[in-house]
């Protein structure tokens, strides 16, 4: 989505050589021999790449000539070292990340670079929001991540209560065809939306962000219950989150939202409607955009996307 939006901004798209294991092997060598820059080869046309793994030698061969915008998103606390290492070596000029918490770690430990926040985003033409709440054959939609504390509460009440819990597997969206994602949350009336935060503790080390889960549930006018991030409320101006009644989800969800799942219909074509104003792929390209023209110099007119 993010690829396509930033064709829309006029920004070319390559595929990067790396995906050729003898070029993943020179760009190993090269990068434990120290070479990242030559002065020789420079290049003013700067390079987007987007990464989500602190991978040191991810920007060859365009680390030797040209200057670097990056976007990455999944740094939690326990690669923090080994992002910091990454961005040390390689310098971008602008490094874009999803989450405020370890953009501004980042920020204070690297210095040198500037780091911007870039929330993660949707393209709400993508999706699927044509089917009213009430017609939706899905209850309840448990996707991603698994929370078992709650899902355990919810499992056997929905069931006595004959509404359809649908919580699919595998449960990582990533090991699904994309389309079968789209197509499950087109057809429920609620998915559960919590951060990682409370899923996983022990990974996220209180680092709260929103992600891809609450756009796609906005983008599919399907209601969310779970919690919503600090970030999510920043970016919409309210929260659009049904936040959980942790006490008794299962009594929240059988006696007080899904008989009156008509009455959230406002709510989610709000979302919908303030999502597509506000946050999508769309204004993502356009941040990534500005930032390359920033970076150009006088000479250049456009900068280049490599797909990593």
């Amino acid at each position: 989505m993010l690829v396509r939006a930033l064709e829309r901004e006029g920004v070319s798209c390559e595929k990067s050589p790396l995906g050729w294991k003898p070029a993943r092997a020179l760009a190993k060598i090269a990068g434990l021999m120290g070479v990242r820059r030559l002065p020789f080869l420079a290049n003013e046309e700067p390079i987007f790449a987007h990464l989500n793994h602190p991978w040191l030698n991810a920007f060859y061969p365009y680390i030797l000539s040209r200057p670097l915008v990056t976007y990455s998103f999944d740094l939690w606390p326990d690669t923090w070292d080994e992002w910091q290492k990454l961005f040390e070596l390689n310098r971008p000029r602008v490094a874009f990340i999803s989450a405020k918490v370890p953009m501004r770690e980042m920020q204070r430990r690297v210095p040198q670079v500037e780091f911007r926040w870039l929330p993660e985003a949707v393209d709400p033409v993508g999706f699927d929001a044509s089917i009213p709440l009430v017609e939706r054959p899905v209850d309840l939609l448990e996707i991603g991540r698994s929370f078992p504390s709650f899902h355990e509460r919810v499992r056997e009440p929905l069931a006595v209560a004959g509404f359809h819990h649908d919580f699919p597997q595998p449960s990582i969206p990533a090991l699904r065809p994309y389309e079968d994602v789209v197509k499950a949350y087109a057809r429920s009336k609620i998915a559960v939306c919590f951060p990682r935060s409370m899923t996983h503790p022990d990974v996220a080390r209180g680092v709260e962000t929103t992600t891809f889960r609450y756009f796609e549930c906005m983008a599919s006018k399907t209601l969310m219950i779970g919690h919503c991030p600090a970030e999510l409320v920043e970016i919409m101006g309210y929260n659009p989150v049904i936040e959980a009644d942790m006490e008794a989800p299962a009594r929240q969800l059988v006696r007080d939202i899904l008989p009156r799942i008509s009455e959230f219909q406002e709510l989610v074509n709000r979302n919908h409607a303030i999502m597509s104003s506000r946050w999508t792929v769309a204004v993502q390209a356009q941040r990534i955009r500005a930032a390359l023209d920033e970076v150009l110099s006088a000479s250049c007119r456009r900068g280049t996307c490599t797909i990593i």
